[in-house]
């Protein structure tokens, strides 16, 4: 086993003969991952995402082999991490969908393909709408509706989210300044990425969002999930 780069590292089984066996060893790997250690007096846990891939009947040890090992990662962290995938061979069709998903993103916002639906919120003592999450939606020309965690996990890897993000706030608060005007006192909640945080533009889109559209700060809300903190 060897150090790949950051936090990957590569091995190599000369006794993995099947799948079976090999599973057992990813198994027992990611077994060892999850025994606590100790750093400074306190007990740190690690998980481990692995892909894995069999060498075909002529034994190659080729890129291809490398590269099926990283498909069938890759499969595992979209399932959840801390977990394995054994290589299967239409795992390249889910890369090449991805891929197609990529080259789309870059003119859906320009080709107004998005839109935003919004989720009450309420207040359950008496039952009323307090207020509505903004919630991106995208309207894919041929494939429909793709789904949110199939597209804005892009946007992040991209940066293609400033852009988007940026709209999504905009919308929200022209939508909500909108229903204010005709007597609603409700409050709008925008989602919000760790990549748009980040950025030195993000009190720019805010302020830029509230005063186009005349909404009262004090009735925006950003969200960020606990894994962005």
């Amino acid at each position: 086993m060897a150090r790949w780069g950051g936090g990957e590292f590569r091995g190599w089984g000369e006794s993995w003969g099947d799948e079976h066996q090999a599973t057992v060893e990813a198994e027992r790997f990611g077994a060892s991952w999850s025994v606590p250690v100790v750093l400074q007096g306190r007990e740190v846990c690690v998980s481990a995402s692995i892909g894995v891939a069999l060498t075909g009947p002529q034994g190659d040890r080729s890129e291809g082999l490398l590269r099926n090992a990283d498909l069938a990662l890759y499969r595992a962290k979209a399932a959840g991490r801390n977990c394995y995938e054994v290589f299967q061979s239409d795992m390249g069709n889910a890369v090449r969908h991805r891929h197609e998903l990529e080259v789309d993103l870059r003119s859906a916002l320009d080709g107004d393909r998005f839109r935003l639906v919004y989720q009450p919120i309420y207040n359950l003592n008496d039952l009323t709408i307090v207020g509505a999450e903004a919630l991106l939606r995208w309207d894919h020309p041929t494939m429909g509706q793709i789904e949110p965690d199939d597209f804005i996990p892009l946007l992040e890897s991209s940066g293609q989210i400033i852009d988007v993000g940026r709209w999504v706030l905009r919308q929200a608060c022209t939508q909500l300044a909108a229903w204010r005007e005709r007597g609603s006192d409700m409050a709008i909640s925008v989602n919000v990425s760790g990549r748009q945080l980040d950025c030195d533009v993000m009190v720019d889109d805010v302020r830029e969002a509230l005063e186009l559209s005349g909404l009262d700060p004090a009735a925006l809300t950003l969200e960020g999930a606990e894994a962005v903190l």
